[in-house]
C-alpha cells in the first residue's frame, strides 16, 4: 500500500478466504492524520518457486471521521 505521505505499508500475509485475499484497514493501518487522502493497492502473488503475478493497482480513498 502506498500513502497519501508516501509512505509504503507491506504484508508478506494476507488473509485467504473462499479465494479472496482479505485486506483489513483498522486503527494501526490509519492511526496518523496523514494517512487520510487516497491509498494505492497493489497485490503481487507469488508461488512457492518464487514466480510472482502482479495484480493492477486500486486506490481507495480514507476520508476524515465525521464523528
Amino acid at each position: 500500500v502506498l500513502k497519501p505521505n508516501g509512505d509504503t505499508f507491506t504484508s508478506n500475509k494476507l488473509a485467504i478466504t473462499d479465494n479472496k485475499v482479505i485486506l483489513t484497514i483498522d486503527q494501526m493501518f490509519i492511526d496518523e492524520i496523514t494517512e487520510i487522502g487516497i491509498h494505492i493497492v497493489q497485490i503481487q502473488l507469488w508461488d512457492t518457486d518464487n514466480g510472482r503475478v502482479t495484480i493492477p493497482p486500486i486506490q481507495f480513498e480514507v476520508l476524515t471521521p465525521i464523528f
